[in-house]
């Protein structure tokens, strides 16, 4: 768990405050999954209202209580505005690989929220013996493609047809990137 806050400068000038998730955030992470999940773009597979205020507070209280995970929080003038869940793979042959995943509400995207989501979380994972994060983004979703390669990350596969949703089909870009103590800003 990440024990103290981390406060960075937006592309605005506003600040943004990454702290680890709690479980008073699960109404309002709720929340920001249905507002992301509803866009008219899919460019998560969350679809609003498909699970309750109760399920998000347990996946909480899970990364707290798990060594290897850590649920972030961002945090623009108290409004939360960006989540990112990362876990280490279980199989002991692949303890050294993370999974993450990260959503920004639309209004705060490109201003540098998910870079400081990564600042923490990547230095956070190396401390913790990961040295491999992947994640799994949407083919069409271009602008989080752009985001994950600015970042370092480069494609390793798609998986055709990987997911369904509302009866379409979506591929899924497979990405990587080594895994350092340094912060990871970038574009």
């Amino acid at each position: 768990m990440v024990r103290r806050t981390a406060r960075f400068s937006l592309a605005d000038g506003r600040e943004v405050v990454v702290r680890s998730t709690t479980l008073s955030d699960a109404r309002r992470l709720r929340a920001l999954l249905d507002e992301i999940g509803g866009e008219a773009e899919v460019n998560i597979l969350h679809t609003p209202g498909s699970c309750s205020v109760r399920a998000v507070r347990g996946r909480i209280a899970v990364a707290v209580a798990e060594p290897d995970a850590l649920m972030l929080t961002a945090l623009v003038d108290s409004r939360l505005v960006g989540h990112l869940a990362l876990a280490a793979d279980t199989r002991v042959s692949c303890r050294h690989v993370c999974e993450l995943g990260l959503a920004v509400v639309r209004d705060e995207r490109g201003r540098g929220v998910g870079s400081a989501l990564l600042d923490v979380a990547l230095p956070w994972a190396a401390r913790h013996g990961v040295s491999k994060a992947v994640v799994a983004v949407l083919s069409h979703n271009q602008r989080a493609l752009r985001f994950f390669r600015s970042h370092g990350f480069v494609s390793e596969g798609v998986r055709a047809g990987q997911h369904r949703r509302n009866g379409s089909s979506y591929d899924e870009v497979l990405l990587a990137r080594p895994v350092e103590a340094a912060p990871v800003t970038g574009g």
